[in-house]
This record gives structure tokens, sequence and C-alpha cells, in this order.
């Protein structure tokens, strides 16, 4: 039995982050000024840019990540599947935004992405499983409460200062 990533029963941690893959969304290209013509327009890095804050509503830091989760999702699912979602994700209109694609393939690379961006996993050409981008990954942005494991506070010495309350 397949397990659902929304089912609360039994979430751990790596289900939780890939459910936030879910909920991705931002601006559609209808909301740029000449809609998803302008955006049909658009070619390289700004086209992909604009892809990648639609489907996501956000975008990694630093923007170079956003090439290498293409690059990852070409590799698992192929050029012409991205090239058709990244072409689908840019027609997308104001009422259309929050639906499924109506090609399944497009809606599975879709979801796939999503949780490329959000979670940092990909998949290599051989089946085995890695996390390059964990520390950029979209998550934690979404978990403002928390950072990766390893990454220190805001600032050299932050953790002799008194707390924002406190000051």
């Amino acid at each position: 039995m397949a397990s659902d990533p929304l089912d609360p029963r039994g979430l751990d941690r790596r289900r939780f982050v890939a459910a936030l893959a879910l909920v991705g969304g931002a601006a559609p290209a209808a909301l740029l000024p000449g809609g998803p013509a302008a955006a049909r327009r658009l070619d390289g890095e700004a086209r992909n840019l604009l892809a990648a804050q639609i489907l996501n509503g956000a975008l990694p830091e630093p923007i170079e990540i956003v090439d290498a989760c293409y690059a990852s999702l070409a590799t698992e699912l192929g050029r012409d599947t991205l090239d058709a979602l990244i072409a689908a994700i840019l027609e997308r209109d104001a009422a259309s935004i929050d639906a499924p694609f109506e090609r399944p393939e497009i809606e599975a690379a879709a979801r796939r992405l999503l949780e490329i961006f959000y979670t940092g996993e990909t998949t290599a050409a051989d089946g085995s499983r890695d996390v390059p981008y964990f520390h950029q990954a979209l998550a934690w942005h979404v978990l403002g409460f928390t950072k990766p494991p390893g990454i220190c506070g805001p600032g050299f010495g932050w953790w002799a200062d008194k707390p924002p309350a406190a000051s």
C-alpha cells in the first residue's frame, strides 16, 4: 500500500518535508504585464526562473540551484518532459494556477520538481538517492522556526547576544 504524504498517521520528518512540496504556488504568469504571452517570449534563465517562481512560490538561494534542480529532473524524467513542464507552467492563468495539469505526466513532473526544490533530494540515473541541495531546500524558507542542521545562527557571536525580547 502506497503511503499518502498528507496522512498525519505515522508522519515522519522526510514525509512532512516532502508534503510541503505539495503546497507550492505563486502569482501566475497571467499576472505579469502581458500575461502568459509575455512569459512565452522569455528565454533562457529568465524563463526558467519565472517558471520556478510560479511553481514554488519562492526561489531558492542561491538562484543557481534552480538550474541544478531542473538538471536533476531532466536526469530523472528526460529533457523533453522538463521542457514541456516549463511551457505548461508558463501557460497557467490566475484561474488555473492551483489546478492539476491536464496531462498526467506533466502533473507528475510538477510534483517531483516541487519535491526536489523543497527537500533538495534527487535521484541519479542509476536510481540512487542523494540530497545535494539539502541546505538550500525551500522547506527551510517555509519552516521559519528552524534551520538546517549544521547551520548556525544569524551572525558571528549571536549566541552571546540577549534575546530580542530581553534587549
